[in-house]
């Protein structure tokens, strides 16, 4: 089996279908589809699964650490049922079966009436075999859950790679290291997922944030605020702003109006 593109010049996106064990040369009968926004060159083909497989984990895992920090999962997955990949299987394997009793069919010349009869008798064992499998396999529940390509999961794995990416993006902004370091849990732990309290204006929104119990991360809670405020995020047309409140008492001293 060969990787084939569609035209090498043409910048569409393409299908590439990659032999699933390439060492096996042309007797290798399964393939993996990857899709490509770009002409690829003849090297860059044969490189072509590795390079996936090498990258896989980068796209991958920033989605688990979104969904594991309150993201939400996508159940695009469960939303179309089908059969399962072991029942395709057999579909696949009964038509190859059904092609070559008509390719046996096609080149049949019997000479004789016993030779015709013995045939006919053949290919007709053959063919109730065929449908009885065929029958079988139509009576299989279609109760899996699978990951259709005209699915909402391409479009959610795109939108969250690109919020990691916007989100890696601000903070290597900041001129703290730590900051720069900060793993979307980190950042989870530290502003998003901390109790806000939202105050409507006429003009404005403003999420007055909960600071920290550790006197000693409250400088990265701030820095990430001031990060975030100075992207003049938006709700509903009006800025947003975010605010720290002040600590509670017993951890810094109150400030006592005049």
């Amino acid at each position: 089996m060969r990787p084939r593109t569609g035209a090498q010049r043409s910048v569409k996106p393409q299908e590439v279908i990659f032999p699933a064990h390439p060492d096996k040369g042309r007797t290798s009968t399964k393939a993996l589809r990857y899709r490509t926004g770009a002409p690829l060159s003849k090297d860059a083909l044969r490189d072509l699964d590795r390079v996936y497989k090498t990258r896989w984990p980068c796209n991958e895992n920033p989605i688990k650490a979104l969904i594991a920090v309150g993201f939400d999962r996508n159940l695009d997955r469960g939303m179309t049922t089908t059969t399962s990949r072991g029942t395709d299987g057999r579909r696949a394997r009964l038509e190859q079966r059904e092609q070559a009793l008509r390719d046996e069919v096609a080149v049949c010349q019997p000479t004789t009436s016993a030779q015709l009869t013995k045939a006919v008798a053949r290919f007709a064992r053959t063919k109730r075999a065929c449908n009885e499998e065929r029958a079988a396999i139509d009576a299989v529940p279609q109760d899996k859950g699978a990951r259709m390509p005209s699915g909402a999961e391409p479009l959610v794995k795109n939108l969250m790679l690109l919020m990691y990416n916007a989100l890696a993006l601000l903070l290597a902004q900041s001129p703290i290291e730590q900051v720069q370091a900060m793993t979307v849990h980190r950042v989870y732990e530290l502003l998003l997922g901390r109790t806000m309290l939202a105050c409507l204006e006429p003009q404005r929104t403003t999420l007055w944030i909960d600071p920290v119990p550790n006197t000693s991360e409250r400088h990265l809670q701030a820095e990430l605020v001031r990060l975030f405020d100075e992207k003049t995020l938006t709700l509903r047309g009006q800025p947003l702003h975010l605010r720290l409140r002040d600590p509670p008492c017993g951890t810094r001293p109150l400030r006592v109006s005049s």
